[in-house]
């Protein structure tokens, strides 16, 4: 099957189909949320942020401060470097340059969107 007769096949299709059934599904109208469905869109949101590996360092009803990733332990870097006579200095350089911790602030507005 070529692509021409693919594209033939599916206009045919879309001719087929009764008018009332569109293969494109409407789009509604976000609508407001209360202030309770907000806080519990926001609490789930949060949950699973958490069960994948972020931590909370500051929560409110319409915001919450996530941070991902963590910090080097420099004593033990420190430790290692002392042992290995300073070798172990170019692998603390390199993991406290990629690692790090990442703060974000993530917002609810009033129709439930989540962003940050």
């Amino acid at each position: 099957m070529n692509f021409q007769s693919f594209i033939d096949k599916a206009k045919r299709r879309l001719e087929s189909a009764p008018s009332s059934e569109s293969p494109l599904k409407k789009q509604e109208a976000p609508r407001e949320r209360s202030d309770e469905e907000r806080i519990q869109l926001l609490r789930n949101f949060v949950i699973k942020q958490v069960a994948n590996g972020a931590t909370v360092e500051l929560q409110d009803d319409f915001s919450a401060v996530l941070i991902w990733g963590k910090r080097p332990n420099h004593i033990l870097h420190l430790l290692l470097s002392l042992v290995t006579l300073g070798f172990w200095l170019i692998v603390w350089i390199l993991i406290a340059m990629s690692s790090g911790e990442t703060r974000r602030l993530y917002k609810i507005d009033k129709y439930g969107f989540i962003s940050y």
